[in-house]
Formats: structure tokens, C-alpha cells, sequence
């Protein structure tokens, strides 16, 4: 019997998608990381480079909105490529992170030269790539999965985690401004 209750609970958490794993939550600062292999994506000379990056180079003032997703197709979906677009159009402040550690088997280097491969067209583009994990670890985000986190002045103002759906990206959209 309590293993069936036990089941039944698990299936519904899976289900609901709506707690999130994160070590933090709205109105909370975002906890100290940083992102020792790969980090801050730039272009030098025409080729990618990564230095070091850590959340203390976020800034205390203004919005922000971060993105993290794991370095597989099924997180990308999740925040898709248009809806990142709309962000952009908007002049939203925004950094992309890419778990490369969360990559499906075998995958890890066509993650990393996408990364490297939009970087080359938009040298503008703000990516972090964790290729540890570190940055995913440390903030406990879903495997496998994609967040959006939106900072004001020094806050989260918004946590997701999981697919967006219209109304997220909407509500997204109104706080990021």
C-alpha cells in the first residue's frame, strides 16, 4: 500500500512540473557560482575563447533575464529559438547557459561547436558554457531540462523551469522590460 502512495505522489510531481528544484526562489539574490571550464563565451581574432565567469558579474541594477538549458535538443525546445528572438527584438539583457555536462552521450561537441558556430554570427551573443556543470549544480536547476530566471536589481523577480508555454513567455516578456 505505501508503495503505491508512494508511487502515486512521484507520478504526480512529475506530472505537475510546477516545484521547482532551484536553491533559490523569487525574491532571494541568486546564490554564488561560478563557471570555471568553458565560462564566458567571446570572439578573438575570429576564433571562440571562454574565460572564467561567475554570477558576481551580474549586475546589481537593472533587469536581466538568464537563461540555462541542458545541452540536449529536448531542453532547447523548451525555450525555443524564436521566443530567445523576441527577447532580443525587445533589447532585453540576457545570457544564455549551456550545461554541456546534461548533453546527451556522445554529444558534447556538436553542443559546443553550436555554441562556437553562433558565436562566429553574433559575436554581440552573451553564452556561458558549463561544460562541468558547475553553474547547475550549485543552483540545483532539473536536468535535462531548460530555466528562465529574470533579475531585478539584485533579485529574482522569476523563476521557471520546464517548457514555456504563451502565457510564460507573455509574462517573460512584461517583466523583462
Amino acid at each position: 500500500m505505501k508503495t503505491k502512495l508512494f508511487a502515486a505522489a512521484a507520478i504526480a510531481a512529475l506530472i505537475s512540473g510546477s516545484a521547482s528544484a532551484a536553491t533559490f526562489g523569487v525574491g532571494d539574490t541568486l546564490p554564488a557560482a561560478t563557471v570555471t571550464d568553458g565560462g564566458y563565451a567571446y570572439v578573438e581574432d575570429g576564433k571562440v575563447e571562454y574565460k572564467e565567469w561567475s554570477v558576481s558579474e551580474i549586475k546589481p541594477q537593472g533587469t536581466i533575464v538568464l537563461i540555462a538549458k541542458a545541452g540536449r535538443a529536448a531542453a532547447a525546445d523548451m525555450v525555443t529559438t524564436e521566443f530567445v528572438e523576441k527577447l532580443k527584438s525587445a533589447n532585453v539583457d540576457m545570457i544564455n547557459f549551456i550545461n554541456k555536462d546534461d548533453a546527451a552521450f556522445g554529444t558534447g561537441m556538436f553542443v559546443e561547436g553550436a555554441i562556437e558556430e553562433s558565436m562566429l554570427k553574433d559575436p554581440a551573443g552573451r553564452v556561458v558554457l558549463d561544460r562541468d556543470g558547475e553553474l547547475f549544480a550549485e543552483w540545483e536547476l532539473e536536468e535535462q531540462s531548460a530555466a528562465v530566471i529574470i533579475v531585478k536589481d539584485g533579485k529574482v523577480a522569476y523563476l521557471h523551469e520546464g517548457a514555456l508555454d504563451a502565457s510564460k513567455e507573455n509574462k517573460i516578456l512584461e517583466l523583462s522590460k
